[in-house]
């Protein structure tokens, strides 16, 4: 069944891509809604935060499934998947993590930019390590780019306090990054 699905994801233009991280976006807004969660829970330290905790996990492995799995090489399929799922969900708990409690720069839309680069760059390198990507300076320069700019506009939504949602950034990130994988070189 993984097979099938990786097939359908390899033979998908573009568009269906894109279409892709849109549902990713999508899913990752309902379940944070549902637990009233901002992602931020490093660990669950009582029981009332574990359905934040596993959203937070569970959303980037939808990400990893819906965008990520198409890089997976036919061998070792089954745990490469597990892999990428794993990597998807520890990406986006480093960036969410990173932004909230690292805060390294003086400004909320470097800090995040910053997590985005790093997250997409984590990820691009599983994709050209475990999987089907070839390194290419440019390809790579270019998802870090499309890293960055989704990361940032979480920053300009956090900043603008019109929602805590932030729906339009995960929305460039998971978008973005998903063009420049597309884009980036096979082996």
């Amino acid at each position: 069944m993984l097979d099938r699905y990786v097939g359908t994801l390899e033979r998908a233009g573009l568009d269906q891509c894109v279409l892709l991280a849109v549902v990713s976006t999508a899913a990752w807004y309902i379940l944070f809604d549902a637990t009233g969660g901002d992602g931020a829970t490093p660990l669950p330290g009582a029981w009332g935060d574990l359905p934040e905790w596993l959203a937070m996990w569970a959303t980037g492995s939808i990400y990893a499934a819906l965008v990520l799995y198409r890089y997976i090489p036919t061998t070792s399929r089954g745990a490469r998947a597990a892999m990428f799922a794993l990597a998807g969900a520890v990406s986006y708990w480093i960036g969410v993590n990173f932004t909230i409690y690292a805060s390294p720069l003086d400004s909320d839309v470097a800090t995040t930019a910053l997590a985005g680069v790093a997250t997409a760059a984590g990820l691009g390198c599983l994709a050209m390590t475990l999987g089907t990507l070839r390194f290419s300076g440019v390809s790579f320069a270019a998802l870090c780019t499309a890293g960055g700019l989704g990361g940032a506009a979480v920053g300009v939504e956090w900043l603008s306090e019109l929602t805590d949602e932030f729906v339009v950034g995960h929305l460039a990130w998971q978008v973005l990054t998903c063009i420049a994988f597309y884009y980036a070189p096979g082996k």
